[in-house]
């Protein structure tokens, strides 16, 4: 196969991903699923309209302590106010964003949306995970990934990489600590691709839960 048809392979299955993962985080993570992912309209908020609040508690920490889903609601509707300021990473040309090194594909608006019933899922400490896809040009090459939130202070961004993945492709959940407008650092070596993502949450989000990176797996960043 040459390797631009291979890349268009890649590319579409990519693009499959990104839109939507299985539901559950522990299914293979190579298994795409094409659906549909429905539009939700959320009206802006000013910073100043709530108070910005560290991570949003899971549900034992919520029962345990007699919250409710208002409080949670409350603690995220600050961050929506970035989705006009966030200078996002617009989608590649040709599906791909790319350098030397690195390729993924990224949704078409720039941005994930953490919505009731949706993809991706929420971590032990309450912070935001998805799936994302990488293909490196030098096979086997070790993947770290970094961020952090460029609209408002925040713990830096996490991702967690199971080994397993020999050639060009490597899958990772990369966990963004609260929504906001956050640039992913991609490296493999002393070369790195940088990415800006809009990250929105609308309660009560997915409904998959993970308990910090499955066994076997690499944590970096965070």
């Amino acid at each position: 196969m040459a390797p631009r048809a291979g890349f268009e392979i890649y590319r579409k299955y990519l693009s499959s991903l990104v839109l939507r993962a299985s539901d559950e985080p522990n299914t293979p993570i190579d298994t795409p699923r094409r659906i549909e992912v429905p539009e939700f309209k959320q009206p802006m908020m000013r910073p100043s309209d709530t108070i910005m609040v560290r991570a949003l508690p899971t549900e034992r920490f919520m029962e345990s302590h007699g919250l409710s889903w208002i409080f949670l609601v409350t603690m995220f509707t600050t961050s929506l106010a970035f989705a006009e300021d966030c200078a996002v990473t617009p989608p590649g040309a040709n599906g791909w964003n790319e350098n030397g090194a690195l390729r993924t594909v990224i949704p078409p608006d720039s941005k994930f949306r953490f919505i009731p019933d949706g993809p991706g899922f929420i971590d032990h400490d309450g912070a935001l995970g998805i799936k994302m896809g990488w293909w490196r040009n030098i096979p086997g090459s070790q993947l770290e990934i970094t961020g952090r939130r460029v609209d408002a202070g925040a713990p830096p961004l996490r991702a967690y990489i199971p080994s397993g993945y020999p050639e060009h492709f490597q899958a990772s959940y990369v966990v963004f600590p609260m929504p906001g407008c956050w640039e992913i650092v991609a490296s493999i070596g002393l070369q790195s691709l940088t990415i800006v993502l809009a990250v929105e949450f609308i309660a009560p989000g997915p409904k998959s839960r993970l308990n910090g990176p499955p066994r076997g797996w690499r944590q970096t960043g965070g």
